[in-house]
């Protein structure tokens, strides 16, 4: 068995997608749970990114829209806009009808990166922070911390 044991360094994935997008999947469904919020109360979801992050970002119109299942489990906005209609991100969310969910490609068009070299990835990736804008006009945010599966919360 040996002596170096490293899996606290094993990140176990609770969504079925790219590890770096759940800390922001984490957040919005932390915040539309918290604030009892459906998509239609949500004006703008704003994802604080830093460099890497930003790649699943762009080019915003393709990630807002991916059209294959691997594009879309490397899309920040398809991710976030699934994670708040759903609650979760579930492998059918990748399926042909997933994709194309009117209600996860409207509020997918509502998420716009924010740039924040405080979250570019240096030694360990940065959790990643969500801000909503709610039509009432009130703005709600989390940072996506102690993610499920995460060494911090296994």
């Amino acid at each position: 068995m040996g002596t170096d044991y490293q899996g606290s360094q094993t990140l176990y994935k609770p969504w079925p997608a790219v590890g770096t997008a759940h800390s922001h999947v984490h957040a919005i469904i932390g915040l539309m749970a918290d604030h009892h919020l459906v998509p239609d109360d949500i004006d703008e979801i704003r994802v604080h990114v830093g460099d890497y992050h930003d790649l699943m970002c762009r080019p915003l119109d393709a990630r807002r829209a991916p059209s294959t299942l691997v594009d879309a489990k490397f899309s920040l906005p398809f991710l976030v806009a699934v994670a708040a209609v759903r609650r979760t991100v579930e492998v059918p969310d990748f399926l042909p009808t997933g994709l194309r969910d009117p209600e996860v490609l409207n509020t997918a068009r509502k998420v716009v990166p924010v740039p924040d070299k405080s979250l570019d990835w240096t030694m360990e990736l940065p959790p990643g922070r969500v801000e909503l804008l709610l039509r009432d006009g009130r703005c709600v945010s989390r940072t996506g911390t102690d993610v499920p599966g995460s060494s911090h919360a296994p």
